[in-house]
């Protein structure tokens, strides 16, 4: 089966940023071998409104056609936090060329590997009681130093049956903030004694039934 990687570009030949992109190309990997199979012009801009970032996203979606993974060298703002809403894979890389695609094709495989598993949560969450959840992600990266905070925490927050997840840490991972700039979670940052050093309670204004 081919795989596919779709790499935001400035003009022709930098690697942009989501925002300043002016051109996605879309590489196929056929019999080990990548190849353009198409240039896709796109302008995002500045987007100052809900209209304008639907408007922007769904143009990318569309762009895509079904690509799941998108590079950039950047990722900031919230078209991008609306792309990864949208099960789009994003990836930051300053290099295109045939190793740099492997490699990002083989970590984001990695990566849907873990997050397809029920391991985590089975064995690292707690159910306190009443929509309340804890987890560490000090004691998993302890246990397994290969898996990420995102592979932890994306299958747990994607599923949304929680009122309230408790997440001890060492810091707040930085593609947890853009998940905190939307208006789904209320949240609040404690101080931790230990290897913990923060627990942040993260609320969401809508809850389901339990994890």
């Amino acid at each position: 089966m081919a795989k596919e990687i779709a790499v935001c570009y400035k003009d022709t030949e930098e690697i942009a940023m989501l925002s300043t992109t002016t051109q996605i190309k879309k590489f196929r990997r056929e019999q080990g071998v990548w190849e353009v199979v198409d240039i896709l012009p796109t302008v995002l801009g500045d987007i100052s409104g809900i209209a304008e970032l639907r408007e922007a996203v769904a143009s990318v979606l569309e762009l895509l056609d079904g690509c799941k993974i998108l590079v950039a060298s950047s990722f900031i703002g919230a078209a991008a936090y609306h792309l990864e809403r949208e099960g789009i894979h994003l990836w930051e890389s300053l290099d295109a060329d045939l190793f740099s695609l492997d490699d990002i094709l083989s970590k984001d495989e990695a990566d849907q590997d873990v997050c397809e598993t029920a391991e985590t949560k089975q064995n690292f969450v707690t159910d306190i009681g009443n929509g309340i959840y804890q987890i560490s992600l000090t004691d998993i990266q302890r246990q397994n130093g290969i898996i990420t905070s995102k592979q932890i925490l994306m299958p747990i927050l994607s599923a949304g049956t929680f009122y309230e997840l408790q997440i001890d840490c060492c810091h707040i991972p930085p593609w947890l903030e853009g998940e905190l700039a939307g208006d789904i979670y209320d949240f609040n940052v404690e101080p931790l004694p230990g290897p913990s050093k923060y627990r942040l309670f993260l609320t969401k204004k809508t809850c389901t039934s339990g994890i």
